[in-house]
């Protein structure tokens, strides 16, 4: 039989090559996004506070749960002016209940 004659060695590299292409695409046209690591610092912060005031409900409204001194305000989420709450981190970071946002800050049970 007649056909293409390649290395074993040459096929590896070829392989590896391929592979490292499609990971710098992924990296670069993926899903990823260098702002959500600063909006996941955000939130850190939100949990943080939520968690050290017993994880309340109330605490994740705009109106109890501002976040004035962490100095997070509404404009570095790019969602209008004043200060952010607890819920507008989560609303940024795509949770779209209540529930949702207590869950990812570790606020399993009912306050």
């Amino acid at each position: 039989m007649k056909g293409i004659a390649i290395h074993v060695e040459q096929l590896i590299i070829i392989i590896i090559a391929v592979l490292v292409l499609l990971a710098l695409i992924t990296f670069f046209l993926g899903v990823w996004n260098p702002s959500t690591i600063v909006y996941m610092g955000y939130k850190n912060t939100a949990c943080a506070k939520m968690q050290a005031n017993g994880c309340a409900t109330e605490l994740i409204d705009t109106s109890s749960g501002s976040m004035s001194d962490s100095g997070i305000t509404k404009k570095q989420l790019g969602t209008g002016s004043g200060t952010a709450s607890v819920q507008d981190v989560c609303t940024k970071l795509g949770y779209t209940s209540v529930d949702q946002c207590r869950k990812s800050c570790a606020c399993m049970t009912e306050s």
